[in-house]
């Protein structure tokens, strides 16, 4: 082998060092949500635009209770399956009422009905972890008929051992969450508020406050060092005007 080689090894063996050193960095800084909490204007980590489609996978919504079940495949072996339930009539004012149709979510896991629930909206944006087997399930319960503002319950699957856990209830704009630390942390939000659930000690804290309360974040996931949001800025003005465009911005997990 002629020097250059040589000298080609090495700078690839330095390259693959320093790679690696930085994703384990990457890694402990994840893991280490004991930062104080900090207060940001999302705006000020704005990255670009994405057409909604192009990264939110979600049930489409049901208007009549004759409509037929609606199927999305999570992964190969993983569906979940939409089917209206009944429609709850609201009149409050005897010049005024609004109807809610209500459905069920069925998860199906290798041919096996491993999650059910009844009366809920929708289903948020599943998030399945494929290396450690963890599927975390938003349902979306309830929708304000005044500010459209969403309340949503999420829940965590194991499918090693089916173990289903509650994990929070009554989120508030929120449809989205993932997992961190080898399975062990999980991070969502609630209206302008990120937090991180520990499963061993069940218990959560803040991390990131938003100066925005209209902020809706549809979709959370960790890229390199960074926290990466996919949100509508000003719900639900925004969706109303929009409705098919997301921002996205980069959140440094730690920051001085």
């Amino acid at each position: 082998m002629n020097k250059n080689f040589y000298k080609f090894l090495i700078i690839l063996n330095i390259s693959i060092f320093i790679r690696f050193n930085i994703f384990s960095q990457n890694i402990i800084n994840i893991c280490d949500f004991n930062n104080n909490v900090r207060t940001i204007n999302i705006n000020d980590y704005f990255y670009q635009t994405i057409n909604y489609d192009s990264v939110i996978h979600e049930h489409k919504g049901f208007d009549s209770l004759t409509q037929k079940p609606d199927t999305i495949q999570i992964s190969e072996n993983l569906i979940s399956i939409k089917k209206p339930s009944f429609i709850e009539v609201i009149n409050d004012d005897p010049n005024f009422y609004y109807s809610i149709l209500y459905c069920t979510i069925q998860i199906f896991y290798d041919n096996k009905e491993i999650f059910f629930k009844d009366s809920v909206l929708t289903a948020g944006n599943y998030y399945f972890d494929e290396k450690y087997n963890i599927l975390l399930i938003p349902l979306i319960i309830d929708q304000d008929i005044d500010d459209l503002f969403t309340t949503t319950i999420l829940y965590y699957c194991n499918l090693n051992n089916y173990d289903i856990k509650l994990i929070v209830n009554n989120l508030s704009n929120s449809s989205s969450a993932i997992t961190a630390c080898d399975g062990g942390k999980i991070i969502f939000n609630s209206s302008d508020k990120l937090y991180v659930f520990d499963l061993k000690t069940y218990k959560y804290y803040k991390i990131v406050e938003f100066d925005n309360t209209f902020i809706k974040i549809s979709k959370i996931d960790i890229k390199d060092n960074y926290i990466v949001l996919y949100y509508i800025n000003n719900y639900p003005d925004d969706l109303l005007n929009d409705p098919f465009m997301l921002n996205i911005a980069k959140i440094p997990i730690n920051q001085n």
